[in-house]
Formats: structure tokens, C-alpha cells, sequence
């Protein structure tokens, strides 16, 4: 069974790591500072739980009887993906830009491919629910590890994501006016590059 140890570490680090999502995060920052991008870290958290629920109960049985779905999911990912690059890429900076939208970061988490490796990696299926307790050291109750497991999740992601917000505007605060644009505009190119390998992914 995975250690509890090696599944925080394995989260935060996989969260921490640049992506679609953090890429949106870091943007925001920039762009129109800290306050008003906070609640698209409520946001990012509910559509990762959401999609990682989906996963694992859903999801994951579906693909291993039609494995045409996961090509399905690449090609909405990467056009979504690249749509989202425009406009990050036409996006301003200062009090008169528009924040990421909620949906926009809803949508982009829901098919951050991040979600599903939590689902099917990182997220331990834990054997006392499938083999009598006796045959097993001592664990915790099969529904308490589940509800541990999800709150560390829960704490994960907004933490991973509020670094990337600050990232954002510590970036833009150091940069001339001009030069912080390269904060959107570098999140727009990281979008197009994930949109790419999604692209190579179908057509392989």
C-alpha cells in the first residue's frame, strides 16, 4: 500500500509543476493582482475534486471498454486549450483588465490531464476495503483514509495555486509595464505548447 507520506509529496509536487492551470493562475496575478483573483483558487478546487471524483467512479471503466473516449477528451482539450491561449495572449494588465473567468478556469481543470493522474496514480485504492482487516497491518478505517486523502487534496490545491497567483504578481511588480505582458503572453504560449503535445498524443 502506498504510504501516506509518498501520496502528500506526490500531490503537491504534481500540482506545483507548471500546467494549464497554473499557467491561468499565473496570469491572473499579472494581470489584475492578487484580490481579485482568489476566488478562482474556490474555483480550481471544486473543478479538480469534480473531475477526479468523475474519474475515478466513471470515467476510468469507460475508457477501458472505449478507448476511443480518451482521444475524444484530447481533441475537445486541445481545442479548448488553444481558443484559451488567444485570449490570454490579447489579455491587458492593471485595474482595467479582465480577470480569468470562472468558467474558463473550471473548464481548463477539468481537463488539466493532472485530474486524471491523481484519479488513477496518485490517489491510493486502499486494500483494507477489498481483503479481510485481519491480513492487513493496522490501517485506518477503509471511508476515514478516503475522507483524509480528499482533505489533503483539498488542501493542496489552493495552497499550489495561491504560490502561482503570487508568482504572477511578483513577477509583473518587478517588470516594466511592457515587459509583464510577457507573463500572459508566456501562460498563452505554455497553453499552446500543452495543446500541441495533446495534438501529437491523437495523432500517434
Amino acid at each position: 500500500m502506498q504510504s501516506f507520506t509518498a501520496y502528500v509529496l506526490a500531490l503537491l509536487g504534481l500540482l506545483s509543476l507548471p500546467g494549464p492551470t497554473n499557467a491561468l493562475l499565473a496570469a491572473s496575478g499579472a494581470t489584475v493582482g492578487l484580490g481579485r483573483s482568489l476566488p478562482l483558487l474556490l474555483w480550481e478546487l471544486l473543478a479538480y475534486e469534480s473531475a477526479i471524483a468523475v474519474e475515478r467512479a466513471v470515467l476510468l471503466p469507460a475508457i477501458e471498454r472505449l478507448p476511443i473516449a480518451t482521444r475524444l477528451l484530447d481533441a475537445v482539450a486541445a481545442l479548448y486549450l488553444i481558443g484559451l491561449a488567444w485570449v490570454l495572449w490579447r489579455s491587458r494588465l492593471g485595474v482595467g483588465a479582465h480577470s480569468v473567468r470562472a468558467h474558463q478556469m473550471i473548464l481548463t481543470t477539468v481537463l488539466n490531464p493532472k485530474g486524471l493522474i491523481i484519479a488513477v496514480l496518485i490517489m491510493p485504492l486502499h486494500p483494507g476495503a477489498l481483503h479481510p482487516a485481519a491480513l492487513q497491518p493496522v490501517v485506518l478505517h477503509p471511508l476515514a483514509a478516503t475522507l483524509r486523502d480528499w482533505g489533503v487534496l483539498s488542501a493542496a490545491v489552493p495552497a499550489s495555486g495561491f504560490i502561482w497567483l503570487c508568482a504572477g504578481r511578483y513577477v509583473q511588480s518587478l517588470a516594466a509595464p511592457r515587459l509583464a505582458l510577457l507573463v500572459p503572453r508566456t501562460a498563452s504560449l505554455a497553453l499552446g505548447v500543452f495543446a500541441v503535445l495533446l495534438i501529437v498524443r491523437l495523432l500517434r
